[in-house]
């Protein structure tokens, strides 16, 4: 497996303790307790369908399914660096026509400290691109966030190729993200109890500009659980794309 060497990563050390004094297994223990807001656990998938409204996306060729799969892990400088690839499936949860179905080149990292606390580097809606270079995050995520707290955000720069083959450098800038509340969400995939985080995000890639209202749910140990984005230029801003969890397998 070949993991892009290039992805920066921007810590805070004031937020981030690496803990270069144990062992790579004591790490990995003390991470998995912390059950932080992220997917992790080489081999698990996390599956998702995505709406728009309240239908299966099929438009243009666009996949209905994305499974996020754990390819790798690995403790590095004190930290449990995770490697998640991602897979496009269409409604009949084959690959997608026209697109690349599976990211074979590259592996979207995260990195936490044994206290749970990590910078989250991806998020769905961002990952349909083959890319060749990612820098930066979106926000850090603590172990312990609290109603009412505003996150720490920054901007993600990619260049990738986008679903047909052509060249794009893409800017995401997150702002505002907040923790919105908690709440019970049910998906097909069983019932999570989730923080509930919202912000804006203003996209650049050259060919427009748009600025989105984000609203994510997220479980400890899976991640993205529920995924809301509104498209506050377009004339469909009213009609959200939802990313919803279908099925979570664990090794």
């Amino acid at each position: 497996m070949q993991i892009v060497k290039n992805t920066t990563i921007l810590f805070d050390p004031l937020k981030f303790s690496p803990a270069t004094a144990l062992s790579d297994d004591e790490i990995v223990r003390r991470v998995y307790a912390k059950q932080p807001y992220t997917l992790y656990g080489k081999g698990t998938i996390a599956e998702y369908i995505i709406m728009k409204g309240d239908k299966q996306s099929q438009f243009m060729g666009l996949p209905t399914y994305v499974q996020q799969v754990v390819a790798e892990e690995k403790v590095s400088n004190g930290l449990l660096g995770v490697y998640v690839k991602q897979v496009l499936l269409n409604k009949k949860h084959e690959p997608s026509k026209g697109i690349s179905a599976s990211f074979k080149s590259y592996y979207y990292p995260t990195e936490i400290d044994t206290a749970g606390t990590f910078h989250l580097t991806h998020d769905i809606s961002r990952d349909f691109y083959l890319l060749s270079s990612r820098q930066g995050y979106a926000m850090l995520l603590p172990s312990m966030p609290n109603v009412g707290d505003k996150l720490k955000c920054g901007t993600i720069a990619d260049n990738s190729k986008n679903l047909f083959g052509g060249t794009v450098k893409l800017k995401a800038e997150y702002t505002d993200f907040y923790v919105d509340g908690t709440e019970t969400v049910t998906t097909p995939a069983g019932t999570f109890n989730c923080i509930r985080l919202k912000g804006k995000v203003f996209e650049d890639n050259s060919a427009y500009k748009v600025n989105y209202q984000y609203t994510w749910w997220l479980a400890r140990g899976v991640g993205f659980v529920k995924y809301e984005i509104i498209n506050v230029d377009g004339k469909d801003a009213k009609v959200p794309t939802t990313i919803l969890l279908n099925k979570l397998e664990r090794q």
